[in-house]
């Protein structure tokens, strides 16, 4: 007895034992595993795909509504963002692996020849009678699908004829194809934004020295005019910029962009020039008339606050107000500044006024800045509506004023410019992300506006004589299934004809015989 209940003892210890060693080997493992799997199953769902295309779609609508430079610079160029997009392009690629070879084998590797039992199991069937023998009963339903557009495949095997009939088979990929569009859409959108850049508001000069485009392209820029429509209140409409492209050989193209027009040089995988913003630059010509010969003298620019006297010619950014008027850039003090004669000359220009019959005009300031703490800016002259016209100035025509500035033995005249701001850009996943929504495109479509339908067909001897046959047609569709059903009793009348045509030509025959 006490041996025994020691041995009860031992093997209810070593039970115990055992199954706390079976939990910790199985059930612990078994909950990171089944985390991870779930995990793993949660991305390939297309539930989660069309999460992620949701929140990244609402994260671009965030983007376009902050500032261009915020919403590029916090959002598009973000590491977190690439994240999404990955993770997007990871569960859809996931997706379409695990479906490519299910819809493959169901759409081109469909078995032919099937029991009985299986024609007669589904909700469209047809149970028909022909007193033709399977053989030519078979040719004649086969000449009746193909009349409905079907693709016929046939199997003969034991004196019956198996038939297998669909439509729009390929169209079962459609899917699979507007998925990799969206991968390759994303994939193409993240290159772009790597492999592409964008200079905004690039300033170019109408009549003045070509910029470099950088960027390693060896290009160079330059505006050989740009003019525009003025309303009748005097503001601009029409943007016409004539630009040329020098490339580093010294060929020129040339071409007219405006708003809406932009040139798109070097085609879909070249650069992109688009026009802006506009501007006016003014250049000051001081010339000492008390020296003989008079010179010009050197000036330096000040410009919101910031101090240029390298040049000597530099020009001054005059910026549009909406209303022709055009005022130096900036909230700090900008204007042109003589150091050897402790002058500066702030100045403004107005565009043309149609309706009134007035001439471009500029104001001209001449003041003597403050020379100790406290003092205020004196002005010595102040000019206002002066006339503004085109001249021969060294060799070339110019747009200057036409009145000069006198203050103190130097004379005063403004050279004005019009400036196009221009944005350059290059993106070479451009063509891409097109063909990505034109394959995104046609997967819809193919899947929506072609719906795939089969048909499978037994005919056998109907009697041992093999005379007569009867044959079932079963149906499927995957979309539109009340229509299919019409249909599907138009292709049973359809085949009722054909064999009946079938059975009257075997009987004229069989008379003339």
């Amino acid at each position: 007895m006490a041996f025994a209940a020691k041995a009860r003892r031992r093997d209810r210890d070593v039970g115990s034992e055992t199954m706390a060693v079976r939990q910790q080997r199985l059930t612990i493992p078994r909950v990171h595993r089944m985390s991870f799997a779930r995990i793993w199953g949660t991305m390939r769902s297309m539930t989660f795909a069309i999460f992620m295309l949701a929140g990244i779609l609402a994260v671009v609508i965030a983007g376009s509504l902050l500032p261009q430079d915020k919403g590029i610079r916090y959002i598009y160029e973000s590491w977190w963002f690439y994240g999404l997009n990955f993770l997007l392009m990871l569960s859809v690629l996931s997706c379409v692996r695990g479906r490519i070879r299910p819809v493959y084998r169901y759409a081109f590797k469909v078995p032919v020849v099937h029991r009985p039992e299986f024609y007669r199991a589904a909700e469209t069937v047809q149970d028909m009678e022909a007193g033709l023998p399977p053989a030519t009963a078979g040719r004649a339903v086969v000449k009746a699908l193909r009349r409905c557009h079907y693709r016929v495949e046939t199997v003969e095997r034991e004196g019956k004829t198996y038939i297998l009939a669909d439509r729009f088979r390929a169209m079962r990929l459609g899917s699979l194809v507007s998925h990799l569009g969206i991968v390759l859409m994303v994939a193409s959108i993240a290159w772009g934004a790597i492999a592409g850049w964008l200079d905004s508001a690039v300033l170019v000069e109408a009549g003045g020295a070509p910029i470099a485009i950088g960027h390693g392209t060896g290009l160079m820029l330059r505006s050989d005019g740009f003019n525009f429509g003025l309303y009748p209140d005097g503001l601009p409409r029409n943007f016409r910029d004539q630009l040329t492209v020098i490339e580093s050989n010294g060929t020129e193209h040339h071409d007219t962009i405006d708003v809406n027009t932009p040139w798109y040089y070097g085609g879909i995988f070249g650069y992109d020039i688009h026009q802006a913003s506009f501007a006016v630059s003014a250049r000051l010509i001081a010339i000492d008339t008390r020296q003989s010969p008079s010179k010009p003298l050197s000036y330096c620019v000040l410009e919101d606050n910031t101090q240029s006297c390298g040049g000597g010619s530099d020009p001054l950014l005059l910026a549009p107000l909406g209303d022709g008027s055009y005022r130096p850039i900036g909230n700090g003090i900008s204007a042109f500044y003589l150091p050897d004669r402790d002058l500066a000359v702030t100045l403004t220009f107005h565009d043309a006024i149609p309706n009134q019959q007035q001439p471009p005009t500029a104001v001209v300031t001449v003041a003597r800045p403050p020379q100790k703490a406290g003092q205020t800016m004196r002005i010595l002259k102040e000019a206002a509506d002066i006339p503004v016209g085109t001249r021969d100035f060294n060799g070339t025509m110019e747009q200057i004023t036409t009145t000069p500035v006198e203050v103190g033995g130097v004379r005063f005249i403004l050279l004005i410019r019009r400036v196009a701001g221009l944005n350059i850009g290059h993106n070479p996943a451009v063509p891409f992300i097109f063909t990505t929504f034109a394959l995104i495109l046609l997967g819809l479509v193919s899947v929506l506006y072609f719906p795939f339908s089969r048909l499978w067909l037994y005919i056998a001897p109907d009697d041992d004589s093999g005379i007569s046959s009867r044959m079932l047609m079963r149906g499927s569709s995957e979309k539109s299934r009340q229509g299919f059903k019409r249909r599907f009793e138009e292709i049973g009348r359809v085949v009722r004809r054909e064999l009946d045509t079938a059975s009257k030509e075997l009987e004229m025959e069989g008379r003339t015989s």
